[in-house]
Protein backbone atom coordinates (compact mmCIF):
# COMPACT_ATOMS: atom_id res chain seq x y z
CA UNK A 1 0.00 0.00 0.00
CA UNK A 2 1.18 3.46 -0.91
CA UNK A 3 2.11 6.18 1.80
CA UNK A 4 -0.77 8.04 -0.29
CA UNK A 5 -3.52 5.59 0.35
CA UNK A 6 -1.84 4.61 4.16
CA UNK A 7 -2.78 8.33 4.77
CA UNK A 8 -6.31 8.16 3.32
CA UNK A 9 -6.83 5.34 5.14
CA UNK A 10 -5.96 6.68 8.53
CA UNK A 11 -7.40 10.37 7.70
CA UNK A 12 -10.66 8.56 7.18
CA UNK A 13 -10.60 6.34 9.74
CA UNK A 14 -10.16 9.22 11.97
CA UNK A 15 -13.38 10.95 10.24
CA UNK A 16 -15.64 7.98 10.53
CA UNK A 17 -14.21 7.44 14.46
CA UNK A 18 -14.47 11.03 15.54
CA UNK A 19 -18.44 11.33 13.63
CA UNK A 20 -19.61 8.18 15.83
CA UNK A 21 -17.79 9.74 18.76
CA UNK A 22 -19.78 12.80 18.56
CA UNK A 23 -23.17 11.44 19.01
CA UNK A 24 -23.32 11.64 22.91
CA UNK A 25 -21.72 9.52 25.73
CA UNK A 26 -21.19 6.13 24.41
CA UNK A 27 -20.85 3.22 27.43
CA UNK A 28 -17.14 2.08 27.59
CA UNK A 29 -15.67 -1.10 28.34
CA UNK A 30 -13.21 -0.61 31.11
CA UNK A 31 -12.97 -4.09 32.27
CA UNK A 32 -10.43 -4.58 35.15
CA UNK A 33 -7.48 -7.19 35.25
CA UNK A 34 -9.19 -9.28 38.18
CA UNK A 35 -12.48 -8.92 35.79
CA UNK A 36 -10.70 -10.69 32.86
CA UNK A 37 -9.24 -13.31 34.97
CA UNK A 38 -11.42 -16.17 34.92
CA UNK A 39 -15.10 -16.59 33.62
CA UNK A 40 -16.68 -13.09 32.75
CA UNK A 41 -18.89 -12.06 35.93
CA UNK A 42 -22.62 -11.27 35.51
CA UNK A 43 -21.56 -7.78 35.92
CA UNK A 44 -19.13 -7.65 33.26
CA UNK A 45 -21.20 -9.22 30.08
CA UNK A 46 -23.33 -6.46 30.90
CA UNK A 47 -20.99 -3.98 30.15
CA UNK A 48 -19.86 -5.79 26.44
CA UNK A 49 -23.58 -6.67 25.57
CA UNK A 50 -24.25 -2.33 26.58
CA UNK A 51 -21.58 -1.84 24.47
CA UNK A 52 -22.08 -3.66 21.31
CA UNK A 53 -25.85 -2.52 21.89
CA UNK A 54 -25.01 0.85 21.40
CA UNK A 55 -22.30 0.74 18.56
CA UNK A 56 -24.55 -1.71 16.44
CA UNK A 57 -27.79 0.97 17.54
CA UNK A 58 -24.95 3.43 15.68
CA UNK A 59 -24.86 1.45 13.15
CA UNK A 60 -28.69 1.08 12.29
CA UNK A 61 -29.12 4.57 12.73
CA UNK A 62 -26.26 6.94 10.66
CA UNK A 63 -27.37 8.78 8.45
CA UNK A 64 -23.98 8.47 6.12
CA UNK A 65 -21.62 5.44 5.13
CA UNK A 66 -18.84 7.29 6.61
CA UNK A 67 -21.11 7.43 10.32
CA UNK A 68 -21.71 3.57 9.61
CA UNK A 69 -18.14 2.47 9.11
CA UNK A 70 -16.92 4.31 11.85
CA UNK A 71 -19.65 2.63 14.19
CA UNK A 72 -18.24 -0.88 12.81
CA UNK A 73 -15.11 -0.11 13.45
CA UNK A 74 -16.05 0.89 17.05
CA UNK A 75 -17.54 -2.51 17.44
CA UNK A 76 -13.81 -4.27 16.09
CA UNK A 77 -12.72 -2.05 18.66
CA UNK A 78 -14.21 -3.71 21.35
CA UNK A 79 -13.99 -6.91 20.25
CA UNK A 80 -9.72 -6.00 20.02
CA UNK A 81 -9.97 -4.47 23.17
CA UNK A 82 -8.61 -7.36 25.63
CA UNK A 83 -7.25 -10.73 24.34
CA UNK A 84 -8.34 -13.18 26.63
CA UNK A 85 -9.71 -16.13 24.77
CA UNK A 86 -13.18 -16.23 26.85
CA UNK A 87 -13.53 -12.44 26.54
CA UNK A 88 -13.63 -12.32 22.24
CA UNK A 89 -15.86 -15.63 23.22
CA UNK A 90 -18.25 -13.86 24.83
CA UNK A 91 -17.69 -10.33 22.88
CA UNK A 92 -18.45 -12.25 19.56
CA UNK A 93 -21.49 -13.70 20.71
CA UNK A 94 -23.16 -10.65 21.78
CA UNK A 95 -22.35 -9.06 18.61
CA UNK A 96 -23.62 -11.89 16.17
CA UNK A 97 -26.91 -11.06 18.01
CA UNK A 98 -26.56 -7.66 17.57
CA UNK A 99 -25.29 -7.53 14.06
CA UNK A 100 -28.11 -9.69 12.61
CA UNK A 101 -30.62 -6.86 13.14
CA UNK A 102 -28.53 -4.43 11.07
CA UNK A 103 -28.21 -7.22 8.17
CA UNK A 104 -31.96 -7.57 8.26
CA UNK A 105 -32.00 -3.13 7.44
CA UNK A 106 -32.88 -3.21 3.72
CA UNK A 107 -29.59 -0.18 3.59
CA UNK A 108 -27.31 -2.51 1.78
CA UNK A 109 -23.65 -0.30 2.87
CA UNK A 110 -25.30 -1.52 6.66
CA UNK A 111 -25.63 -4.63 5.45
CA UNK A 112 -22.11 -5.31 4.57
CA UNK A 113 -20.70 -3.01 6.84
CA UNK A 114 -22.42 -5.71 9.48
CA UNK A 115 -21.41 -8.35 7.78
CA UNK A 116 -17.32 -7.02 7.36
CA UNK A 117 -17.29 -6.47 11.57
CA UNK A 118 -19.11 -10.35 11.83
CA UNK A 119 -16.34 -11.45 9.21
CA UNK A 120 -13.31 -10.58 11.67
CA UNK A 121 -14.25 -11.73 14.66
CA UNK A 122 -13.28 -15.39 14.02
CA UNK A 123 -14.95 -17.32 16.60
CA UNK A 124 -17.12 -20.47 17.14
CA UNK A 125 -19.29 -18.06 18.64
CA UNK A 126 -19.75 -15.89 15.51
CA UNK A 127 -20.89 -18.91 13.79
CA UNK A 128 -25.08 -18.03 14.05
CA UNK A 129 -24.00 -14.66 12.24
CA UNK A 130 -22.19 -16.40 9.55
CA UNK A 131 -25.26 -18.69 9.17
CA UNK A 132 -27.52 -16.32 8.79
CA UNK A 133 -25.40 -13.84 6.50
CA UNK A 134 -24.58 -17.49 4.19
CA UNK A 135 -28.38 -16.93 3.52
CA UNK A 136 -28.32 -13.16 2.76
CA UNK A 137 -29.64 -12.03 -0.27
CA UNK A 138 -26.51 -9.43 -0.98
CA UNK A 139 -23.83 -11.46 -2.37
CA UNK A 140 -21.19 -9.13 -0.86
CA UNK A 141 -22.95 -11.01 2.42
CA UNK A 142 -22.35 -14.22 1.63
CA UNK A 143 -19.11 -13.46 -0.04
CA UNK A 144 -17.94 -12.00 3.95
CA UNK A 145 -19.59 -14.89 5.17
CA UNK A 146 -17.53 -17.86 3.50
CA UNK A 147 -14.85 -15.21 4.30
CA UNK A 148 -15.62 -15.17 7.77
CA UNK A 149 -15.83 -18.98 7.54
CA UNK A 150 -12.52 -19.50 6.20
CA UNK A 151 -11.04 -16.97 9.01
CA UNK A 152 -12.13 -19.22 11.72
CA UNK A 153 -12.30 -22.57 9.86
CA UNK A 154 -9.35 -24.12 12.41
CA UNK A 155 -11.05 -22.81 15.27
CA UNK A 156 -13.92 -24.89 14.50
CA UNK A 157 -12.91 -27.65 13.29
CA UNK A 158 -11.12 -27.88 16.01
CA UNK A 159 -13.83 -27.31 18.56
CA UNK A 160 -15.90 -30.40 17.96
CA UNK A 161 -18.33 -31.73 15.22
CA UNK A 162 -21.25 -29.70 15.78
CA UNK A 163 -19.45 -26.14 14.99
CA UNK A 164 -17.33 -28.12 11.72
CA UNK A 165 -20.32 -29.93 10.36
CA UNK A 166 -22.79 -26.71 10.48
CA UNK A 167 -19.85 -24.84 8.72
CA UNK A 168 -19.06 -27.40 5.94
CA UNK A 169 -23.09 -27.59 5.11
CA UNK A 170 -22.87 -24.06 4.82
CA UNK A 171 -19.94 -23.81 2.60
CA UNK A 172 -21.34 -26.48 0.63
CA UNK A 173 -24.63 -24.77 -0.14
CA UNK A 174 -22.95 -22.13 -0.67
CA UNK A 175 -20.21 -23.56 -3.26
CA UNK A 176 -23.08 -25.70 -5.02
CA UNK A 177 -25.82 -23.25 -5.43
CA UNK A 178 -24.54 -20.16 -5.05
CA UNK A 179 -24.54 -17.68 -8.70
CA UNK A 180 -21.65 -15.22 -8.24
CA UNK A 181 -18.24 -16.83 -8.80
CA UNK A 182 -16.64 -14.69 -6.14
CA UNK A 183 -18.73 -15.93 -3.48
CA UNK A 184 -18.08 -19.35 -5.04
CA UNK A 185 -13.83 -18.64 -5.09
CA UNK A 186 -14.06 -17.46 -1.30
CA UNK A 187 -15.58 -21.06 -0.26
CA UNK A 188 -12.88 -22.79 -2.32
CA UNK A 189 -10.39 -21.18 -0.75
CA UNK A 190 -12.23 -21.36 2.86
CA UNK A 191 -12.11 -25.32 1.92
CA UNK A 192 -8.73 -25.37 1.31
CA UNK A 193 -6.45 -26.33 4.73
CA UNK A 194 -4.17 -24.91 6.16
CA UNK A 195 -0.28 -26.50 7.39
CA UNK A 196 -1.96 -26.78 10.81
CA UNK A 197 -4.75 -28.74 9.96
CA UNK A 198 -4.89 -32.78 10.89
CA UNK A 199 -5.30 -35.30 8.43
CA UNK A 200 -8.88 -35.98 9.60
CA UNK A 201 -9.58 -32.42 9.53
CA UNK A 202 -8.25 -31.77 6.18
CA UNK A 203 -10.37 -35.07 4.54
CA UNK A 204 -13.30 -33.94 5.36
CA UNK A 205 -12.59 -30.29 4.02
CA UNK A 206 -11.08 -31.58 0.83
CA UNK A 207 -14.19 -34.38 0.60
CA UNK A 208 -16.36 -30.89 -0.05
CA UNK A 209 -13.91 -29.23 -2.06
CA UNK A 210 -14.14 -32.00 -4.34
CA UNK A 211 -17.76 -31.96 -4.46
CA UNK A 212 -17.68 -28.25 -5.08
CA UNK A 213 -15.09 -27.53 -6.98
CA UNK A 214 -16.29 -30.64 -10.00
CA UNK A 215 -19.60 -29.48 -9.84
CA UNK A 216 -18.53 -25.62 -10.65
CA UNK A 217 -16.55 -26.67 -13.54
CA UNK A 218 -19.98 -26.07 -15.41
CA UNK A 219 -19.30 -22.87 -15.21
CA UNK A 220 -15.14 -22.53 -15.99
CA UNK A 221 -16.70 -25.05 -19.45
CA UNK A 222 -18.90 -21.70 -19.86
CA UNK A 223 -16.37 -19.44 -19.77
CA UNK A 224 -18.36 -17.39 -17.18
CA UNK A 225 -15.72 -14.56 -16.19
CA UNK A 226 -15.89 -14.40 -12.61
CA UNK A 227 -16.18 -18.29 -12.11
CA UNK A 228 -12.75 -19.14 -14.26
CA UNK A 229 -11.64 -16.23 -11.87
CA UNK A 230 -12.52 -17.74 -9.13
CA UNK A 231 -10.30 -21.15 -10.31
CA UNK A 232 -7.61 -18.75 -10.77
CA UNK A 233 -7.59 -17.92 -7.21
CA UNK A 234 -8.07 -21.53 -5.85
CA UNK A 235 -5.77 -23.03 -8.06
CA UNK A 236 -2.72 -20.36 -6.48
CA UNK A 237 -4.40 -21.40 -3.24
CA UNK A 238 -3.20 -25.14 -3.82
CA UNK A 239 0.13 -24.42 -4.95
CA UNK A 240 1.64 -25.05 -1.24
CA UNK A 241 2.68 -29.18 -1.54
CA UNK A 242 0.78 -31.51 0.46
CA UNK A 243 2.25 -33.24 2.96
CA UNK A 244 1.31 -36.82 1.81
CA UNK A 245 0.68 -38.77 -1.04
CA UNK A 246 -2.64 -39.24 -1.00
CA UNK A 247 -3.57 -35.54 -0.32
CA UNK A 248 -1.10 -34.91 -3.23
CA UNK A 249 -3.57 -36.84 -6.09
CA UNK A 250 -6.40 -35.19 -4.22
CA UNK A 251 -5.31 -31.89 -4.72
CA UNK A 252 -3.45 -33.13 -8.26
CA UNK A 253 -6.85 -34.24 -9.60
CA UNK A 254 -8.31 -30.64 -8.90
CA UNK A 255 -5.36 -29.16 -10.53
CA UNK A 256 -5.92 -31.53 -13.75
CA UNK A 257 -9.74 -30.84 -13.76
CA UNK A 258 -8.66 -27.18 -13.46
CA UNK A 259 -6.93 -28.05 -17.23
CA UNK A 260 -9.51 -30.65 -18.66
CA UNK A 261 -12.26 -27.63 -18.21
CA UNK A 262 -9.95 -24.97 -19.13
CA UNK A 263 -8.72 -26.32 -22.25
CA UNK A 264 -12.19 -27.63 -23.08
CA UNK A 265 -13.59 -24.45 -22.93
CA UNK A 266 -10.59 -22.37 -24.69
CA UNK A 267 -11.18 -24.49 -27.19
CA UNK A 268 -14.50 -22.49 -28.36
CA UNK A 269 -13.25 -19.52 -30.16
CA UNK A 270 -16.13 -17.51 -29.11
CA UNK A 271 -13.54 -17.40 -25.52
CA UNK A 272 -10.18 -16.84 -26.91
CA UNK A 273 -10.69 -12.95 -25.79
CA UNK A 274 -11.89 -10.60 -23.55
CA UNK A 275 -12.04 -10.94 -19.77
CA UNK A 276 -13.00 -14.53 -20.12
CA UNK A 277 -10.32 -15.42 -22.35
CA UNK A 278 -8.01 -13.94 -20.63
CA UNK A 279 -8.91 -15.73 -17.39
CA UNK A 280 -8.57 -18.95 -19.08
CA UNK A 281 -5.38 -18.98 -20.24
CA UNK A 282 -4.10 -17.17 -16.77
CA UNK A 283 -6.04 -20.81 -15.20
CA UNK A 284 -4.43 -23.05 -17.71
CA UNK A 285 -0.94 -21.77 -17.42
CA UNK A 286 -1.30 -21.86 -13.37
CA UNK A 287 -2.78 -25.28 -13.03
CA UNK A 288 -0.07 -26.77 -14.99
CA UNK A 289 2.55 -24.86 -13.44
CA UNK A 290 1.34 -25.80 -10.14
CA UNK A 291 1.04 -29.79 -11.24
CA UNK A 292 4.65 -29.28 -13.22
CA UNK A 293 5.66 -28.36 -9.47
CA UNK A 294 3.82 -30.31 -7.33
CA UNK A 295 4.63 -33.84 -8.90
CA UNK A 296 7.97 -32.76 -10.15
CA UNK A 297 8.02 -33.23 -13.73
CA UNK A 298 9.78 -30.88 -16.63
CA UNK A 299 6.57 -30.36 -18.21
CA UNK A 300 5.29 -26.89 -20.09
CA UNK A 301 3.53 -27.82 -22.81
CA UNK A 302 0.40 -25.87 -22.90
CA UNK A 303 2.04 -22.93 -21.62
CA UNK A 304 4.33 -23.28 -24.57
CA UNK A 305 1.58 -23.30 -27.11
CA UNK A 306 -0.26 -19.90 -25.20
CA UNK A 307 3.01 -18.29 -25.70
CA UNK A 308 3.43 -18.84 -29.15
CA UNK A 309 2.78 -15.45 -30.88
CA UNK A 310 3.31 -16.52 -34.75
CA UNK A 311 0.25 -18.92 -33.92
CA UNK A 312 -3.40 -18.01 -34.67
CA UNK A 313 -5.88 -18.23 -31.38
CA UNK A 314 -7.76 -21.20 -33.06
CA UNK A 315 -4.47 -22.89 -33.59
CA UNK A 316 -3.38 -22.38 -30.28
CA UNK A 317 -6.24 -23.25 -28.78
CA UNK A 318 -6.53 -26.54 -30.49
CA UNK A 319 -2.93 -27.78 -29.31
CA UNK A 320 -3.28 -26.52 -26.12
CA UNK A 321 -5.99 -28.97 -25.62
CA UNK A 322 -4.10 -31.54 -27.56
CA UNK A 323 -1.59 -30.68 -24.92
CA UNK A 324 -3.80 -31.53 -22.19
CA UNK A 325 -4.97 -34.78 -23.54
CA UNK A 326 -1.73 -36.48 -25.09
CA UNK A 327 0.72 -35.19 -22.67
CA UNK A 328 -1.17 -34.28 -18.88
CA UNK A 329 -3.39 -37.35 -18.70
CA UNK A 330 -1.17 -40.05 -19.59
CA UNK A 331 1.56 -38.59 -17.58
CA UNK A 332 -0.45 -37.99 -14.38
CA UNK A 333 -2.71 -41.64 -14.91
CA UNK A 334 0.73 -43.30 -14.03
CA UNK A 335 0.58 -41.08 -10.30
CA UNK A 336 -3.19 -42.51 -9.97
CA UNK A 337 -4.65 -39.35 -10.73
CA UNK A 338 -7.48 -38.71 -13.30
CA UNK A 339 -10.34 -36.45 -14.36
CA UNK A 340 -13.80 -37.15 -13.14
CA UNK A 341 -16.62 -36.79 -15.84
CA UNK A 342 -17.16 -33.74 -15.27
CA UNK A 343 -20.84 -31.61 -15.75
CA UNK A 344 -22.26 -30.58 -19.76
CA UNK A 345 -22.59 -26.72 -20.13
CA UNK A 346 -25.56 -25.26 -20.62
Amino acid sequence: MSKIRVSLWIAGTALALSAVAARGQAPTLGLSESELTGSLSQASKKKIDAYVKYWTGQMAQADTPVKVAGARLKVLEGYGAYAPLHYQLYYARSAAGQLASVLALADRVKQIQAAMAGEAMPQISIQPLLETMSRHANPAVRYLAASGYRQAARRMMAQGRQYATKMLAALERLGMKDAAGPVVGQVLAALNPGPQSKPAEAGRLRAVARKVWLARCKEVLEAKADFVEAYVGAVGALRAMPDDAADRKVVGQLLLEALEAGSRAYAEPAHHTGRAGEALVELLTGAESALADMFKKDMAAVQEVLGDRKMGEEVKALKARLAVNDAWKPLLAKEGVKVRDLPSPT
